[in-house]
């Protein structure tokens, strides 16, 4: 039997990403479902890690992982800025026409360095950066913050910071798929 755990989402209005409501019911189609996103895991617990990682890895999603919010910045601004010279590294793609293919992001807020928000923070500006000088257009990251605390100050810090979404922590694989399903729909009908 499958237990069900605590789980709150607040998604984030922005520029190319309407505020919108998350629905739980049946009416959620497959399409999300059949196109995994990488996931690049970022937290400072190395069990969260281990356990989150192994889930999804289960789940048919390519999951990389760091453990501190600087590196985490480093590794995505490689990324991005092999993407803005398109460049595939096939490090967080697993086919060769995933082009905008990049990976969704699930950040802790509370780690050593830097904490998620500041994190984040320097994520969207090098995306902005990145994406003036792209010899090609791609998606915006895909941001999820994740805490075991979600007082509205800290849910507030996230959702300002530019993150997409807020999950507290533990939650469960089907509501990540569903917020993802969301979010997926909703950049789909902004492009």
């Amino acid at each position: 039997m499958q237990q069900k755990l605590n789980l709150r989402i607040q998604v984030a209005p922005g520029p190319t990403m309407p505020s919108l409501q998350i629905s739980t019911g049946p009416e959620m189609s497959a399409k999300y479902s059949s196109v995994k996103r990488p996931i690049f895991l970022v937290d400072d617990s190395t069990m969260v890690l281990k356990l989150t990682s192994s889930v999804l890895a289960r789940s048919g999603y390519s999951v990389r992982v760091e453990q501190n919010g600087l590196e985490a910045v480093d590794t995505i601004c490689d990324l991005l800025a092999s993407k803005a010279e398109g460049e595939s590294d096939g490090e967080c793609s697993d086919s060769d026409d995933a082009d905008d293919v990049l990976p969704t992001i699930l950040m802790d807020l509370q780690m050593p360095l830097i904490d998620g928000a500041e994190a984040i923070r320097r994520i969207r500006a090098a995306e902005r950066m990145f994406s003036a000088t792209a010899s090609r257009p791609h998606r915006r990251l895909v941001i999820l913050a994740l805490s075991v605390n979600n007082h509205e100050t800290i849910v507030s810090e996230a959702l300002s910071a530019g993150c997409d979404a807020f999950l507290q922590k533990p939650f469960n694989l089907e509501d990540f798929e569903e917020v993802m399903e969301q979010i997926e729909s909703v950049a789909n009908e902004a492009s």
